[in-house]
């Protein structure tokens, strides 16, 4: 009879860093989507964009925390940690809904609070 052995897939990310390149490629957690690449990376340097950010960040403007936590009822260290403020930009572009973010703090708030 053989043994059964249960493992399971970690993705290493930082506060405030919910993804990072890897020989190239970027890794991110799966089920975050609208959380990142909210800006347009530079394929050559891999960085982003600043004067396309700064565009983005005038047309779309920035979430302050008192103004995201209405919407979604997080502690200001969850605002911080998953970079709330730039989440005003994805939600402008349709890259990701209110009901989504709510979802999302539901399922990662508790690892930080």
């Amino acid at each position: 009879m053989s043994k059964k052995i249960v493992t399971m897939a970690h993705i290493p990310i930082t506060y405030s860093h919910l993804c990072y390149y890897v020989n190239g490629m970027l890794s991110v957690p799966g089920g975050i989507d609208g959380m990142f690449n909210i800006f347009e990376v530079d394929k050559d340097t891999m960085k982003i964009d600043q004067a396309k950010m700064a565009e983005d960040i005038a047309e779309y403007g920035l979430y302050t925390y008192e103004e995201f936590s209405q919407l979604v009822p997080v502690s200001q260290q969850v605002f911080e940690a998953f970079n709330g403020s730039y989440l005003k930009i994805a939600v402008g572009k349709g890259m990701i809904d209110t009901e989504t973010l709510i979802a999302l703090a539901e399922r990662y708030s508790a690892y930080l609070n």
